[in-house]
């Protein structure tokens, strides 16, 4: 029979010749259209439109639906079952016939084949047009069978791919069997990645299509090119490395990258390649090399970085680490070289650096030291040692504030704080030895910079304790000889007050009536003259005095006693604030009491219009006894604070000049110190420091 009498045309012919089953093509009304090769063999000679119920005389065509299947005796006496598949773009049915049990059980396997594969299987025509796919064929592109049957194969491949697969395909049509690999586009435009073989479908010699097998290696793919994208880097970051690294195989060098060739001055990879690493150590090296080759292979120890020395073709020595790492078959070793020269020269000079910089600032007679952010000491030489009189180990770690006076912490914190932030600055500070006297020190500080970044202060100090001592003399010596001229003053100082008893005494000459008043103003002026002279005095020849143990509480206590009255009258109040103990210094009494009553004195006298003066007393280290007194008067000028002190200086309308400096040398005479600070509006602190010999708690 004639393939194009068929509505289904060669293709789909061929295509059931394909099956062992017998396959019979009919039209609407039940005649015969056309059969496969297997029903050609079981019913010969059959011709054209012949009626389906001459060879099945108990079928009724008109009954005949859709997928059915029917069971049915032949003119031969042959029972068959009849599956009926009718066509829904045209009056043909196909009438696949089973004739027997294992003839059903074999289709049913070939269906599953189809329809349960892993891969997708497809079938297309000369055309292009898919004429089935299965349903991993379903699966993989997204659309259903009759989304697909019909239509061009081109509907799942990319624009871009099509010339490719037209090649590919006239390659099948010519009888090859090919396998490719090739992306499709599925029906929600995802890009999925296919290895597909394709053999051509002959019918009679003839090849009229092509089956398709295709699978989904997206995720190889994935895999693939992620290894293709490693390896590319793992190639660039090899060729570009700035260290040399070479491939060891055998005893041979069987790769080496630019840095190597450069390593040794070579000018080409060829004049390495096939050479041992061998032949590049430097005999320096070799006992290194034959110790780490004795190690085990699996040892991680064997992979450390170990520092060689190369010569180069042209003589040269390089100082490189090496790092060996072992390939899997052992025999391969990938060889890691980094040149050190540089470094190593770079840290001979550092070390250089560090021995002078250690031998400066261990030799130096200035007192160095270091200070972290935080506050503590990072470092200190040892003339810090003579300074405080703390070892090294003492000073270290410490809080830098734990050695500085009380009076003086919070203005060299300050200092501190701006040298932190990135100021140089030249200042004073006074210290606590370790035996408890105070040290006067002149430093420089400035920032500690590592990396563009403040980390610390750096700080030189020197002892300046006996040049203000020294400067004090002197300015005791000029105050002195003051002194010197003082006769002069005190012929006028007396003068006055002389002359004006001596007009009164006249006076008396002339009668005491009404005069009675004279006398009190003598005696004033006589008392004047008497407080002059016995000030004079003490400054003009040492005294005997006797010093004892005394409670320097009770001492404050019975001074405020003597002067409630006075300030009671001035409306000043006095509050003391004395620590939970009784310190005990030695001294002389009344001189002591002398001081107190002068700054206290100064102090009332200083608030005509009232006030509060404060008198506190603060334990330094157990060591020292400050006694501070705080007035909220009207403040002394800070040009005039320099000038406290001096003979005859006095900032009050009646004052002499002469009580604070005799309070200074009382103080002196009994190893303290004085210090006055004031600010005008606010009031005056005058604090005095005294070295105590116990305390006693309350």
């Amino acid at each position: 029979m004639n393939a194009e009498d068929t509505r289904f045309g060669s293709f789909t012919l061929s295509f059931y010749d394909q099956l062992s089953d017998p396959v019979i093509f009919t039209d609407s009304k039940g005649s015969i259209l056309a059969l496969n090769k297997s029903a050609q063999k079981k019913f010969k000679n059959v011709p054209s439109h012949t009626p389906i119920v001459k060879l099945f005389p108990d079928i009724i065509v008109e009954n005949l639906k859709e997928e059915e299947i029917v069971p049915a005796c032949s003119v031969d006496g042959h029972d068959y079952l009849l599956s009926i598949c009718m066509s829904t773009q045209s009056n043909v049915s196909a009438v696949l016939l089973r004739s027997s049990k294992l003839e059903q059980e074999k289709q049913h396997r070939y269906q599953s084949l189809f329809e349960q594969n892993s891969s997708a299987i497809y079938a297309i025509d000369r055309n292009g047009t898919i004429l089935d796919i299965n349903a991993e064929g379903e699966r993989a592109t997204g659309y259903k069978k009759d989304e697909l049957i019909g239509h061009s194969i081109h509907k799942l491949i990319y624009e871009e791919d099509l010339p490719a697969v037209e090649e590919l395909r006239e390659r099948v049509y010519n009888g090859e069997h090919i396998e490719y690999e090739i992306p499709i586009q599925t029906k929600d435009c995802v890009k999925k990645h296919m290895r597909v073989k394709n053999i051509p479908i002959v019918v009679q010699d003839e090849i009229i299509g092509m089956y398709g097998i295709a699978k989904n290696i997206t995720k190889q793919k994935i895999t693939e090119e992620a290894l293709k994208i490693s390896n590319e880097r793992y190639r660039l970051l090899v060729e570009h490395s700035p260290d040399a690294i070479a491939i060891h195989r055998n005893g041979k060098i069987v790769y080496v990258n630019e840095a190597g060739v450069k390593l040794v001055s070579a000018t080409d990879h060829c004049e390495l390649i096939g050479k041992s690493i061998y032949d590049f150590l430097h005999e320096d090296s070799t006992d290194i090399v034959q110790k780490r080759l004795s190690i085990p292979v699996d040892d991680a120890a064997r992979e450390e970085m170990i520092d060689l020395k190369l010569k180069g073709k042209d003589g040269s020595v390089v100082d490189v680490q090496l790092k060996a790492i072992p390939f899997e078959d052992k025999d391969t070793v990938q060889i890691v070289i980094r040149e050190v020269t540089e470094q190593k020269k770079a840290k001979r000079e550092l070390e250089d650096s560090e021995q002078r910089y250690k031998s400066l600032f261990q030799n130096n007679p200035d007192s160095m030291y270091s200070i972290g952010l935080d506050g503590k000491l990072l470092s200190v030489n040892p003339a810090c040692e003579k300074v405080t009189g703390y070892t090294i180990e003492e000073l270290k770690a410490q809080d830098y504030e734990n050695f500085i006076a009380s009076n003086d912490k919070e203005r060299v914190k300050k200092i501190y704080k701006s040298i932190m932030g990135g100021a140089t600055r030249k200042f004073h500070k006074t210290i606590i030895h370790k035996k408890g006297h105070r040290v006067d020190m002149e430093a420089i500080g400035f920032p500690m910079i590592v990396d563009g970044r403040i980390v610390g202060v750096y700080g030189i100090m020197v002892d300046i304790t006996h040049q203000k001592k020294t400067e004090e003399l002197l300015r005791k010596s000029d105050k002195l000889s003051v002194v010197g001229q003082l006769a002069a003053a005190v012929a006028h100082e007396i003068r006055n007050p002389l002359t004006a008893l001596k007009g009164f005494i006249q006076l008396l000459y002339g009668g005491l009536d009404g005069k009675g008043q004279y006398y009190q103003i003598m005696l004033s002026e006589l008392s004047r003259i008497e407080t002059i002279i016995s000030e004079l005095l003490v400054l003009a020849k040492p005294q005997a005095v006797v010093f004892e143990e005394k409670n320097i509480h009770y001492l404050l206590s019975h001074v405020v006693t003597l002067l409630e009255s006075q300030a009671n009258l001035q409306n000043v109040q006095i509050f003391r604030s004395f620590g939970a103990y009784n310190p005990i210094l030695k001294g002389e009494e009344n001189q002591l009491k002398q001081v107190f009553i002068n700054v206290m004195k100064n102090a009332i006298e200083a608030m005509p219009r009232g006030g509060r003066l404060i008198i506190e007393t603060t334990l330094e280290q157990d060591k020292y006894i400050g006694v501070r007194f705080k007035d909220s008067g009207e403040g002394i000028p800070k040009e005039r604070l320099a000038n406290l002190g001096e003979p005859f200086y006095t900032t009050k309308e009646k004052g002499t000049g002469l009580g604070l400096m005799i309070s200074y040398k009382i103080i002196k005479e009994h190893n303290g110190m004085i210090e006055i600070k004031s600010e005008e509006g606010k009031g005056t602190t005058v604090e005095v420091l005294f070295p105590v010999v116990q305390t006693v708690e309350v």
